[in-house]
């Protein structure tokens, strides 16, 4: 299943939905097979979410994949930003941010600002 992306490009699509439900799964070393089955998907396509994840978090083998400590709510608000154009980071560290209590996201990123603002976040763009 894809949903459309917000960068408002109606020809980029994003399989993000998917990917969301097989990542907890697989960080906790259930097998293909195993989420292929409760999703009620093919092996081959949890393979390929699984690929996507593995390249968008820059990991090179599974049992990197396995190793990740996943904060799953960090995760798909960095994969949300990410969706939208911005920097998975920059989302993580502001959904963190206010996890510990802080106010408002700090930064020089004019972009990260924008997309963190149309979320409803506070933030304050730092500059010269």
């Amino acid at each position: 299943m894809s949903v459309m992306t917000t960068t408002g490009d109606p020809n980029q699509v994003v399989p993000l939905i998917r990917e969301r439900q097989v990542l907890d799964p697989v960080a906790s070393g259930q097998s293909n097979k195993v989420i292929a089955r409760e999703l009620d998907i093919s092996h081959n396509t949890v393979k390929l979410h699984v690929r996507h994840i593995m390249d968008k978090l820059h990991l090179r083998s599974l049992m990197q994949v396995r190793q990740v400590v996943c904060h799953t709510p960090a995760v798909l608000a960095g994969l949300a930003l990410l969706e939208s154009g911005g920097d998975f980071a920059d989302a993580v560290i502001a959904f963190e941010g206010e996890l510990l209590g802080g106010t408002e996201f700090v930064s020089f990123d004019q972009q990260a600002i924008k997309l963190l603002k149309a979320q409803k976040r506070k933030v304050r763009l730092l500059g010269p």
